[in-house]
Protein backbone atom coordinates (compact mmCIF):
# COMPACT_ATOMS: atom_id res chain seq x y z
CA UNK A 1 0.00 0.00 0.00
CA UNK A 2 2.87 2.29 0.48
CA UNK A 3 4.57 1.75 -1.89
CA UNK A 4 1.65 2.52 -4.00
CA UNK A 5 0.80 5.67 -2.38
CA UNK A 6 4.69 6.77 -3.21
CA UNK A 7 4.39 5.78 -6.63
CA UNK A 8 1.51 7.77 -7.41
CA UNK A 9 3.04 10.58 -5.56
CA UNK A 10 6.14 10.61 -8.00
CA UNK A 11 3.99 10.31 -11.17
CA UNK A 12 1.85 13.50 -9.93
CA UNK A 13 4.46 15.46 -9.03
CA UNK A 14 6.59 14.21 -13.02
CA UNK A 15 3.13 15.34 -14.32
CA UNK A 16 2.92 18.87 -12.64
CA UNK A 17 6.43 19.82 -13.53
CA UNK A 18 7.35 18.56 -16.65
CA UNK A 19 7.49 20.51 -19.71
CA UNK A 20 7.20 19.05 -23.25
CA UNK A 21 7.50 20.53 -27.01
CA UNK A 22 5.66 19.08 -30.13
CA UNK A 23 7.70 19.69 -33.47
CA UNK A 24 5.72 19.85 -36.80
CA UNK A 25 6.30 20.94 -40.11
CA UNK A 26 3.26 23.34 -40.32
CA UNK A 27 3.47 26.83 -40.89
CA UNK A 28 2.78 29.39 -38.08
CA UNK A 29 -0.77 30.81 -38.63
CA UNK A 30 0.04 34.50 -38.91
CA UNK A 31 2.09 33.27 -42.17
CA UNK A 32 -1.17 32.66 -44.25
CA UNK A 33 -3.17 36.08 -43.28
CA UNK A 34 -2.83 39.65 -44.89
CA UNK A 35 -0.97 41.10 -42.30
CA UNK A 36 -0.38 44.99 -43.36
CA UNK A 37 3.33 46.29 -43.18
CA UNK A 38 3.86 48.38 -40.62
CA UNK A 39 4.81 51.88 -40.87
CA UNK A 40 8.47 52.30 -40.99
CA UNK A 41 9.03 56.13 -40.67
CA UNK A 42 9.96 57.01 -44.09
CA UNK A 43 13.18 54.75 -44.25
CA UNK A 44 14.04 53.32 -46.95
CA UNK A 45 14.35 49.43 -47.01
CA UNK A 46 17.69 47.99 -47.85
CA UNK A 47 17.87 44.74 -49.55
CA UNK A 48 21.09 42.84 -47.34
CA UNK A 49 23.18 40.24 -49.10
CA UNK A 50 21.24 36.83 -49.49
CA UNK A 51 22.36 33.81 -47.35
CA UNK A 52 23.71 30.44 -49.31
CA UNK A 53 21.56 28.46 -47.90
CA UNK A 54 23.07 24.95 -49.63
CA UNK A 55 26.28 26.00 -47.77
CA UNK A 56 24.74 26.30 -44.76
CA UNK A 57 22.71 23.07 -44.69
CA UNK A 58 25.96 21.46 -45.67
CA UNK A 59 28.01 22.58 -42.78
CA UNK A 60 24.94 21.52 -40.75
CA UNK A 61 25.39 17.74 -41.99
CA UNK A 62 28.69 17.86 -41.46
CA UNK A 63 28.25 18.84 -38.02
CA UNK A 64 25.95 16.28 -37.26
CA UNK A 65 27.70 13.31 -39.08
CA UNK A 66 31.28 14.80 -36.58
CA UNK A 67 28.59 14.35 -33.26
CA UNK A 68 28.57 18.25 -33.06
CA UNK A 69 25.66 19.92 -31.19
CA UNK A 70 23.77 21.61 -33.62
CA UNK A 71 24.38 25.61 -33.95
CA UNK A 72 21.65 27.98 -32.55
CA UNK A 73 22.43 30.74 -35.42
CA UNK A 74 24.63 31.66 -38.32
CA UNK A 75 27.15 34.71 -38.46
CA UNK A 76 26.44 36.43 -41.68
CA UNK A 77 28.02 39.44 -42.12
CA UNK A 78 26.41 42.59 -43.88
CA UNK A 79 26.75 46.27 -45.62
CA UNK A 80 24.13 47.80 -43.60
CA UNK A 81 24.54 48.84 -39.72
CA UNK A 82 22.72 50.19 -36.80
CA UNK A 83 24.50 53.96 -37.31
CA UNK A 84 23.33 53.99 -40.79
CA UNK A 85 20.23 53.19 -40.05
CA UNK A 86 19.48 56.57 -37.86
CA UNK A 87 18.38 59.79 -39.19
CA UNK A 88 20.96 61.93 -41.32
CA UNK A 89 19.09 65.00 -42.16
CA UNK A 90 17.86 67.74 -39.86
CA UNK A 91 15.83 70.85 -41.45
CA UNK A 92 14.41 73.81 -39.37
CA UNK A 93 13.90 77.56 -38.90
CA UNK A 94 15.24 80.47 -36.16
CA UNK A 95 14.92 83.69 -34.72
CA UNK A 96 17.98 85.46 -33.44
CA UNK A 97 17.63 88.79 -31.28
CA UNK A 98 20.77 90.59 -29.96
CA UNK A 99 22.84 93.88 -30.02
CA UNK A 100 24.68 94.82 -32.87
CA UNK A 101 28.47 97.15 -32.99
CA UNK A 102 29.16 98.58 -36.46
CA UNK A 103 32.26 100.52 -37.27
CA UNK A 104 33.95 102.16 -40.35
CA UNK A 105 37.34 103.77 -40.12
CA UNK A 106 36.63 104.41 -44.21
CA UNK A 107 34.06 106.64 -43.63
CA UNK A 108 34.28 110.26 -42.63
CA UNK A 109 31.70 113.02 -42.34
CA UNK A 110 31.68 116.44 -44.15
CA UNK A 111 33.73 118.14 -41.73
CA UNK A 112 36.34 115.25 -42.01
CA UNK A 113 35.04 114.25 -38.50
CA UNK A 114 35.23 110.50 -37.78
CA UNK A 115 31.48 109.05 -37.45
CA UNK A 116 30.36 107.62 -33.74
CA UNK A 117 28.26 104.59 -34.30
CA UNK A 118 25.92 103.98 -31.39
CA UNK A 119 24.95 100.07 -30.71
CA UNK A 120 21.31 99.09 -31.37
CA UNK A 121 18.91 95.98 -31.60
CA UNK A 122 19.49 93.47 -34.65
CA UNK A 123 16.98 90.67 -35.69
CA UNK A 124 17.56 87.37 -37.83
CA UNK A 125 14.95 84.78 -39.46
CA UNK A 126 16.07 81.86 -41.32
CA UNK A 127 16.17 78.47 -42.31
CA UNK A 128 18.96 75.72 -41.70
CA UNK A 129 19.73 72.73 -42.48
CA UNK A 130 21.95 69.97 -41.17
CA UNK A 131 24.00 66.98 -42.08
CA UNK A 132 24.56 64.63 -39.38
CA UNK A 133 28.19 62.95 -40.24
CA UNK A 134 28.95 61.05 -36.88
CA UNK A 135 28.00 60.77 -32.86
CA UNK A 136 29.57 64.13 -32.46
CA UNK A 137 29.57 66.05 -35.51
CA UNK A 138 27.06 67.56 -37.84
CA UNK A 139 27.49 70.20 -40.82
CA UNK A 140 25.12 72.96 -40.66
CA UNK A 141 24.30 75.54 -43.31
CA UNK A 142 20.93 77.11 -44.29
CA UNK A 143 20.10 81.13 -45.53
CA UNK A 144 19.56 83.76 -42.90
CA UNK A 145 17.99 87.44 -43.08
CA UNK A 146 19.64 90.39 -40.81
CA UNK A 147 18.22 93.90 -40.24
CA UNK A 148 19.94 96.13 -37.59
CA UNK A 149 19.13 99.51 -36.92
CA UNK A 150 22.12 102.05 -36.16
CA UNK A 151 22.09 105.58 -34.98
CA UNK A 152 25.93 107.09 -36.87
CA UNK A 153 26.60 110.99 -35.76
CA UNK A 154 29.15 113.41 -35.68
CA UNK A 155 30.44 116.83 -34.60
CA UNK A 156 30.20 119.05 -37.75
CA UNK A 157 31.85 122.29 -37.94
CA UNK A 158 29.76 124.16 -39.70
CA UNK A 159 26.20 122.71 -38.90
CA UNK A 160 26.96 121.30 -35.41
CA UNK A 161 25.74 117.67 -34.53
CA UNK A 162 25.39 115.43 -37.53
CA UNK A 163 23.02 112.54 -37.18
CA UNK A 164 21.78 109.58 -39.43
CA UNK A 165 19.56 106.42 -38.97
CA UNK A 166 21.24 103.58 -40.01
CA UNK A 167 19.40 100.62 -41.90
CA UNK A 168 21.90 97.32 -42.37
CA UNK A 169 20.66 94.30 -43.64
CA UNK A 170 22.68 91.29 -44.32
CA UNK A 171 21.83 88.22 -46.18
CA UNK A 172 24.20 85.20 -45.04
CA UNK A 173 25.12 81.50 -46.12
CA UNK A 174 26.46 79.81 -43.13
CA UNK A 175 29.00 76.71 -43.26
CA UNK A 176 29.50 75.37 -39.92
CA UNK A 177 30.27 72.70 -37.58
CA UNK A 178 28.63 71.13 -34.67
CA UNK A 179 30.17 69.31 -31.69
CA UNK A 180 27.73 67.27 -29.22
CA UNK A 181 29.24 66.56 -26.35
CA UNK A 182 26.09 65.23 -24.79
CA UNK A 183 22.83 64.79 -26.05
CA UNK A 184 21.68 68.38 -25.22
CA UNK A 185 24.76 70.59 -25.05
CA UNK A 186 26.77 71.18 -28.06
CA UNK A 187 29.43 74.01 -29.84
CA UNK A 188 29.26 75.37 -32.96
CA UNK A 189 31.49 77.87 -35.17
CA UNK A 190 32.57 78.09 -38.54
CA UNK A 191 32.42 80.63 -42.07
CA UNK A 192 29.78 83.37 -42.50
CA UNK A 193 29.71 84.01 -46.65
CA UNK A 194 27.31 87.38 -46.60
CA UNK A 195 26.10 86.95 -50.17
CA UNK A 196 24.01 90.46 -49.80
CA UNK A 197 25.25 93.50 -47.25
CA UNK A 198 23.45 96.37 -47.96
CA UNK A 199 23.49 100.03 -46.15
CA UNK A 200 20.32 102.58 -45.95
CA UNK A 201 21.19 105.79 -44.16
CA UNK A 202 18.39 107.93 -43.50
CA UNK A 203 19.21 111.68 -42.64
CA UNK A 204 18.29 113.30 -39.49
CA UNK A 205 18.69 116.77 -37.27
CA UNK A 206 21.75 118.74 -39.77
CA UNK A 207 22.94 115.77 -40.73
CA UNK A 208 23.81 116.81 -44.96
CA UNK A 209 22.92 120.45 -44.41
CA UNK A 210 20.50 120.96 -47.09
CA UNK A 211 21.86 118.58 -49.22
CA UNK A 212 19.83 115.80 -46.87
CA UNK A 213 18.73 112.64 -48.26
CA UNK A 214 18.47 108.91 -48.00
CA UNK A 215 21.14 107.05 -49.88
CA UNK A 216 22.03 103.15 -50.02
CA UNK A 217 25.26 101.77 -50.34
CA UNK A 218 26.98 97.95 -50.67
CA UNK A 219 28.94 96.99 -48.12
CA UNK A 220 32.42 94.68 -48.95
CA UNK A 221 31.45 92.59 -45.86
CA UNK A 222 31.24 88.94 -47.46
CA UNK A 223 33.37 86.77 -45.00
CA UNK A 224 32.44 86.68 -41.61
CA UNK A 225 32.91 83.89 -38.57
CA UNK A 226 30.24 82.62 -35.91
CA UNK A 227 31.33 80.61 -32.42
CA UNK A 228 28.67 79.71 -30.15
CA UNK A 229 27.59 77.24 -27.47
CA UNK A 230 24.01 75.87 -27.75
CA UNK A 231 21.89 73.33 -25.74
CA UNK A 232 19.07 71.36 -27.39
CA UNK A 233 15.83 69.59 -26.30
CA UNK A 234 13.92 66.78 -28.32
CA UNK A 235 10.04 67.39 -27.20
CA UNK A 236 8.99 64.70 -29.16
CA UNK A 237 9.84 62.29 -31.62
CA UNK A 238 12.31 63.78 -34.61
CA UNK A 239 10.99 67.15 -33.59
CA UNK A 240 14.18 69.68 -31.28
CA UNK A 241 14.59 72.94 -29.67
CA UNK A 242 17.43 75.07 -29.45
CA UNK A 243 19.04 77.69 -27.87
CA UNK A 244 22.03 78.68 -28.91
CA UNK A 245 23.84 81.60 -27.52
CA UNK A 246 26.54 83.21 -30.26
CA UNK A 247 29.41 85.55 -31.49
CA UNK A 248 29.66 86.76 -34.75
CA UNK A 249 31.97 89.24 -36.62
CA UNK A 250 31.18 89.96 -40.27
CA UNK A 251 33.94 91.78 -42.62
CA UNK A 252 36.92 89.46 -41.93
CA UNK A 253 38.38 90.80 -45.46
CA UNK A 254 37.57 94.00 -47.03
CA UNK A 255 39.28 94.44 -50.16
CA UNK A 256 38.06 96.42 -53.20
CA UNK A 257 38.87 100.20 -54.44
CA UNK A 258 37.88 102.86 -51.95
CA UNK A 259 36.29 106.13 -53.15
CA UNK A 260 38.26 109.54 -51.86
CA UNK A 261 36.38 110.73 -48.91
CA UNK A 262 33.49 108.50 -48.86
CA UNK A 263 30.58 110.16 -47.52
CA UNK A 264 27.20 108.79 -46.77
CA UNK A 265 24.97 111.20 -48.47
CA UNK A 266 27.20 112.23 -51.00
CA UNK A 267 27.96 109.14 -52.87
CA UNK A 268 25.49 106.87 -52.81
CA UNK A 269 25.38 103.44 -54.84
CA UNK A 270 29.37 103.36 -54.07
CA UNK A 271 31.03 100.02 -52.42
CA UNK A 272 32.20 101.38 -49.19
CA UNK A 273 34.86 99.30 -47.50
CA UNK A 274 36.39 98.86 -43.99
CA UNK A 275 32.75 97.63 -42.59
CA UNK A 276 32.91 95.66 -39.66
CA UNK A 277 29.38 94.51 -37.56
CA UNK A 278 29.45 92.17 -34.67
CA UNK A 279 26.47 90.44 -33.29
CA UNK A 280 26.12 89.13 -30.18
CA UNK A 281 22.83 87.85 -29.34
CA UNK A 282 20.40 84.63 -28.86
CA UNK A 283 19.46 81.94 -31.62
CA UNK A 284 16.16 80.05 -30.67
CA UNK A 285 15.19 77.68 -33.22
CA UNK A 286 13.17 74.23 -34.09
CA UNK A 287 13.96 71.32 -36.05
CA UNK A 288 12.89 68.03 -37.43
CA UNK A 289 14.64 64.95 -38.38
CA UNK A 290 13.92 63.27 -41.47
Amino acid sequence: MRKNFLSTAILFLSYCCTYGQISTEEYPTSFGRNIPALPINGNTHKILPSLDMNTIEQEDADDETNGIPPRFGYRHEVNYSLEQAETKNLIGAHVALGSGFFSNNKVISFSREPIKYDKKYYYSIGLDYSRILSRHWDFCSGFEYTRSKIIASSDNTWTGHDQAKIILTLATIPAQFKYHFRNWIFINGGLLFNVLARLKSIPVDNWGGDNRKTATHKLNMFLGIQLGIGFQYEVARSIILTLNPSFRWNGIENAGKEGEFLKFLQAPGKRIIGSQFTQIGVNLGIGYKL
